[in-house]
């Protein structure tokens, strides 16, 4: 009889330990999927608000400037231009690109900002100066 018990309770115990391997190899596929998501999500906020800023500085003329705060996430390049559809997008490893709204004009886009693959807070200044829009970063903090 007891052996009966302790075989049971070794059978329990490897169940046990198979259900926890089994959650803990899900979550942690989930955990990686949430984290590309929001990589993506916050990729999307600053080449839109960039994109936005370009459109407005390009329509205001010349001497217009707009600043503004953004964070790009790790392992991503952000704000590079494609010349064929006239937005801005950023490249996010291992998940892909996302791009922003269609620009007014071609922005110049110092080297600042890419190809370095700054990342972190940054700030980005947009100019009009004669007619042509520039994109500078700076890092903050």
């Amino acid at each position: 009889m007891k052996g009966q018990v302790g075989i049971e309770f070794f059978f329990v115990i490897a169940f046990v330990l198979l259900l926890a391997i089994s959650f803990t190899t899900t979550m942690e596929s989930q955990v990686a999927q949430t984290k590309d998501l929001n990589r993506a999500a916050l990729a999307k906020t600053v080449v839109d608000a960039v994109s936005q800023a370009v459109n407005a500085v390009a329509l205001q003329g010349n001497g217009a400037t707009v600043r503004t705060q953004q964070f790009v996430p790790s392992e991503t390049i952000c704000l590079q231009y494609n010349g064929s559809s006239t937005k801005l997008y950023c490249t996010i490893a291992g998940v892909g690109t996302v791009s922003g709204t269609t620009l007014y004009a071609a922005p110049d886009v110092d080297t600042s900002c890419f190809p370095s693959g700054e990342q972190g807070w940054l700030l980005i200044n947009v100019n009009n100066t004669a007619g042509s829009v520039g994109v500078y970063c700076s890092s903050v903090g």
